[in-house]
Order: C-alpha cells, then sequence, then structure tokens
C-alpha cells in the first residue's frame, strides 16, 4: 500500500545501517559508489571526489533529476530531497540509486568589454537596469541569447494569478507571430523542431537561483525587442529578471542582470562561475546563437 511504502522510504532515510548506489557521470567517465542514507553532502562529495579523481582544489557542480525531470543542483539543503527520489524509485528488492551529473568549474575571471550604461528615462523609472559586460569569449561579438523570468510570490494567489494569465498571453503571442520565444505552454504547434522535453516548467517552490515562484522566458536576439517591449506593457505586479546566456553564469545573474519591477533576492550558490561554453538550450530553432550565418 501506499503507506506501506511510504514507511520503507522513511526507513531508508532514518536508518544508518541502509544503503544507496550513486552512479556519478564526468564527461566520459561513470562512477558507481555506495553510501550510506545517514552520510552528510561533504562525506558523499569527498567519495565522489576519490571514486573520480577530482582534486580538492577544483570546485565542482553536483546535480540530480528530481520527480518533474528538472535537473537540480545537489547541496547539504537538497540532500534529503534527493535521497527520497532515489529511495522511491526503488522497489522491495533493489537497493536505491542516485544519479548524478558532475562539473567541474574554474575561477577564471572573464575578460570584458564594458559597454555604455543605458539611459534609463522616467517613463521606464520601474527598471532596475544594471550595466551591462559583454565577454569576448568565443569571438562572439554579441549575445544572442537571453532569458526573462517572471518571478512573484507563490503565497499570493493574485500574483499567482497575474503570473498565469502573463503567460497564457506570451503563449497566444507566439501563435500569433507577435513573439519569437519559448516558455512552459509553447509547443511543437508553435516551433515544429523543439525539443519539449527542455522547456522548464512554472515553479511554485524553490529551484536554482530563485527562491520565489518563477518561470524561464527563453528569448533569441530575434525577438529581444518585441518580447522586452511586450514584459514592459504587461507584466503586472509581477517582476521580471533579465539577463544574457553566455558562458559566465554567475555574473549573468547579478552584473549583468536587469530587473523590470520589484528585485527578488538570489540564491547565488547553484551558479557557476564558469560554465566553459555558451549553453545552447535550443539549437535546433536555428536562432540565436545556432542562426546560420
Amino acid at each position: 500500500t501506499q503507506s506501506t511504502w511510504g514507511n520503507l522510504c522513511n526507513s531508508y532515510l532514518s536508518d544508518p545501517t541502509m544503503s544507496l548506489v550513486i552512479k556519478a557521470f564526468l564527461k566520459d567517465e561513470i562512477r558507481r559508489i555506495r553510501v550510506s542514507s545517514s552520510s552528510s553532502f561533504g562525506e558523499i562529495e569527498q567519495q565522489l571526489r576519490t571514486a573520480l579523481a577530482i582534486p580538492s582544489t577544483t570546485r565542482i557542480t553536483i546535480k540530480y533529476q528530481d520527480e518533474e525531470g528538472d535537473h537540480c543542483v545537489l547541496s547539504p539543503e537538497s540532500l534529503t530531497d534527493a535521497l527520497s527520489i532515489a529511495t522511491a524509485a526503488a522497489n522491495y528488492e533493489t537497493t536505491p540509486l542516485l544519479k548524478v551529473h558532475i562539473t567541474p568549474t574554474t575561477t577564471t575571471t572573464p575578460t570584458t568589454t564594458t559597454l555604455a550604461t543605458p539611459t534609463v528615462s522616467s517613463a521606464t523609472a520601474g527598471m532596475n537596469m544594471l550595466q551591462l559586460e559583454l565577454t569576448s569569449d568565443t569571438d562572439k561579438s554579441e549575445i544572442k541569447e537571453w532569458h526573462f523570468h517572471v518571478v512573484f510570490l507563490w503565497s499570493n494567489a493574485e500574483q499567482v494569478r497575474q503570473a498565469e494569465a502573463l503567460r497564457e498571453k506570451l503563449v497566444a503571442g507566439v501563435a500569433s507571430g507577435n513573439l519569437t520565444l519559448v516558455c512552459h505552454g509553447v509547443t511543437t504547434e508553435h516551433f515544429p523542431k523543439l525539443n519539449v522535453n527542455r522547456v522548464p516548467k512554472v515553479n511554485l517552490k524553490p529551484i536554482g537561483p530563485h527562491i520565489s515562484g518563477s518561470y524561464e522566458v527563453w528569448v533569441p536576439k530575434e525577438g529581444f525587442v518585441t518580447a522586452m517591449s511586450f514584459f514592459t506593457l504587461n507584466r503586472g505586479d509581477v517582476s521580471i529578471l533579465i539577463h544574457p546566456l553566455t558562458r559566465w553564469e554567475l555574473a549573468d545573474h547579478t552584473t549583468r542582470a536587469a530587473w523590470i519591477g520589484t528585485q527578488f533576492p538570489l540564491d547565488l550558490g547553484p551558479l557557476v562561475e564558469d560554465l566553459n561554453r555558451i549553453p545552447l538550450q535550443y539549437p535546433d530553432l536555428g536562432l540565436g546563437y545556432s542562426k546560420k550565418q
């Protein structure tokens, strides 16, 4: 029964004699380690470093897949959630298995070219526009893809309603051809080559750096101006975080970010300073960085 299975899951997390297997992926390397259900995050990280010969001086990001298919950062705070997911997926006769993907990061500082700070008119006084910087990595002369994050208080029913209404307008704008973007609700009916498995859902719980309700809107340079106009005119009481997509993930969410509306705090812990490459989210669409020259 469900209650019996729930008791079994709880036993794995409370009984220090119980163990589970972690299957770790690092580039082309795959390792399996066995850990106790009572192991701390630090102990698990050290076992992973030993198994994959990762020096203690190298920063790493460890991610697991949650029950909704989203890749979440494994941390001391999320460890119980990750172990619960692995335990719930097991049966009475198998050892729980948790798959994690490990990404090493560097601490190099990006070479940047500073652009002029945009002039903000009184008509856009609600926007907290920060100074933008342009990286010189991979010979890119401009930023070609952006994220617009719709951020709201999930405990505020009116803000949740406005956020959902805004998302419906976004999808309708894509369907009419007036907007070029991807968010939850956009499908292959709008972009036949879209990989819908990559489209994030609406979040009513903390995820990544966002500690409030949020959802992501991917915007290529081809749709940036119309998206900017749309959000400025239609956001209501919700806030919009705008940031570029480059290899410098931490800077993209801080010194290169802009807000329309009230600025929300971010949890910068899950962010990586240098991804070593520009993340291509929807390359099959042939937009942004993936547009053929």
